[in-house]
């Protein structure tokens, strides 16, 4: 229940932060890009507890690691619900939100998928999950950041 008690606590303070920056927030590609690094690295978190066997984590660590799941969710979420009908035609914003939602389907599924590869049996395959599953995040959220300025460039008067 931690990650839906941060989101209930942190999204009015990010909408009232991304509100009171007005044109001077980050744009949606950098917010997009910030968040993945957000989310790759918080799996590293989980490295000094790989191979230690079931309840190893401690919650402190756990709601430390979601804490930071949550801050990249909402740089993603209500960032990517608003920008799908900014970037439609005007005739299909209800399009692209069903475009977008089903990237967000298309993503859990991944997501699964993934978890497939997960087995903390095994100290080395542990490892090498979190270390893949990071460091991946971190290098999108790099190619984000260094395609910002053209993507806000090809979005127009979308931020």
């Amino acid at each position: 229940s931690f990650n839906p008690l941060f989101i209930i606590i942190f999204a009015p303070v990010f909408a009232t932060v991304w509100t009171k920056l007005g044109e001077r927030q980050w744009a949606s590609a950098t917010k997009f890009g910030v968040a993945n690094i957000i989310i790759g690295l918080s799996l590293f978190i989980f490295l000094p507890y790989v191979g230690k066997g079931e309840n190893s984590t401690p919650l402190a660590v756990l709601v430390l690691i979601l804490f930071l799941f949550t801050m990249g969710e909402l740089m993603l979420s209500p960032v990517g619900n608003a920008l799908a009908t900014k970037v439609a035609p005007a005739a299909f914003p209800s399009r692209m939100m069903a475009v977008w939602l089903m990237a967000v389907a298309m993503g859990t599924s991944l997501a699964g998928t993934l978890a497939g590869f997960y087995n903390y049996e095994d100290a080395a395959a542990e490892n090498t999950f979190f270390i893949t599953l990071g460091i991946a995040s971190v290098v999108l959220g790099l190619i984000l950041l260094a395609l910002r300025k053209w993507i806000v460039k090809e979005f127009v008067d979308v931020r």
